[in-house]
């Protein structure tokens, strides 16, 4: 009744509302840009759990941007991190508009929970600047990379090592890092 009277936006959220996410996306493309991405949002909340690659996917189809990596309310890290070589293969995967930022600020995200590794990891992917000489660039601007194994993990050299071998060696990103630098590489060119 509310598309017979012309009313996309009451039938929009009515589908939504109902769980309707097929009928809810196909109206909100005809409706507007925002209301896809509303949509979109409200329905990586409702089908998917918190820091799941494919909530990470939907959250970035949708707009979020860098607000994917924000904890909830009364958390003090951010879903992703606990996930993060998995959040990184999707978003390597599937390149969004503001990905190159939000793997950065995903490699700030990790590196006190995981280790220099998994932040590098991020960085290197994220195609980061390499580091220069001190003093080189002002110190807002300094690159975020550094010496591995170069004592900077306060935890202690022999955990920093060991964090730095079982992160290089994850599955989820050896199995496919090779074809997901070639395929970010190739989409970055096509784009520029």
């Amino acid at each position: 009744a509310l598309l017979l009277a012309g009313r996309r936006e009451e039938a929009c959220e009515h589908a939504m509302g109902c769980g309707l996410w097929a009928d809810a996306l196909l109206l909100s493309s005809h409706i507007d840009a925002a209301m896809w991405k509303t949509v979109m949002a409200r329905y990586a909340a409702e089908v998917s759990v918190a820091g799941s690659p494919l909530a990470t996917l939907y959250s970035l189809f949708a707009g979020s941007g860098p607000g994917v990596l924000a904890p909830p309310s009364g958390a003090t890290e951010s879903p992703l991190a606990a996930r993060w070589a998995e959040n990184l293969a999707m978003m390597l995967a599937n390149p969004t508009t503001d990905d190159t930022e939000v793997i950065t600020q995903l490699g700030d995200s990790v590196r006190a929970s995981s280790g220099a590794c998994a932040a590098h990891c991020c960085y290197l992917l994220a195609e980061t600047p390499l580091p220069l000489p001190d003093g080189a660039l002002p110190h807002a601007e300094q690159p975020r990379l550094q010496l591995l194994d170069a004592g900077q993990d306060a935890r202690g050299p022999d955990l920093a090592l060991e964090t730095h071998i079982r992160c290089c060696t994850r599955p989820t990103l050896l199995s496919s890092s090779s074809s997901l630098v070639i395929t970010r590489t190739r989409t970055r060119t096509r784009t520029r």
